[in-house]
């Protein structure tokens, strides 16, 4: 989802995993038991310096049934991208 482009209308308040993008690269991954609720947080007012520093244009999300599985989708994509923003806390450590 471009965050310029696109309404937050088209997210669900469900639990889920997202990447937050800059340029098509992903620089943080985090999971949520409210994807609309967290999302409009990062848009609104980044709490990561790094995110803040370097700024975010696109969302992709997964929803899912529960939290649980939201950690785990967060901590695979978390191995696979390795984004540059929570490399110094990993999923599952903070």
């Amino acid at each position: 989802m471009n965050i310029r482009s696109k309404t937050m209308t088209n997210i669900p308040s469900l639990p889920g995993a997202y990447i937050l993008e800059n340029s098509g690269r992903p620089i943080y991954i985090g999971s949520t038991e409210n994807l609309f609720r967290r999302i409009n947080e990062w848009r609104n007012n980044p709490e990561n310096p790094c995110v803040r520093r370097m700024g975010f244009d696109n969302v992709s999300y997964r929803a899912t049934s529960g939290l649980e599985e939201a950690r785990r989708l967060e901590l695979h994509w978390f191995n696979h991208f390795r984004p540059v923003c929570n490399l110094a806390t990993p999923p599952g450590t903070a």
